[in-house]
């Protein structure tokens, strides 16, 4: 019976080590941010006036964290994917996906071909 009790304890401290790390990282990705998911859509709308944002999330890419943004732009079905720095508040990249881009990368994902 000893030895379940000890299990038990440390199965209980394991999931609560891992819920304490699971929330500081979750916390930290956005910690460093000085600007807010509103502050940076205004900054891809400068960039891309008339365009519409379909999705804005925090994403990590290449272990910096960014908002991210999809914007759909007038007279085209392409998606221009725009990354803002969370400290500054600038765009620092932006790139088109096309539909067929899109339809691959999300087969690829999925495991199928696309």
């Amino acid at each position: 019976m000893t030895s379940f009790k000890f299990s038990l304890r440390t199965l209980r401290f394991t999931s609560l080590a891992c819920l304490i790390t699971l929330a500081a990282c979750s916390t930290n990705n956005y910690s460093n941010s000085k600007i807010t998911k509103e502050e940076a859509a205004k900054s891809v709308m400068k960039k891309y006036p008339g365009g519409t944002i379909q999705k804005g999330e925090m994403e990590e890419w290449h272990g910096k964290m960014f908002w991210s943004f999809d914007v759909a732009m007038p007279k085209t079905r392409n998606i221009t994917e725009v990354a803002v720095d969370p400290v500054s508040g600038k765009v620092v990249w932006s790139g088109v996906e096309t539909p067929e881009g899109i339809k691959a990368e999300m087969a690829k994902k999925s495991g199928r071909k696309g």
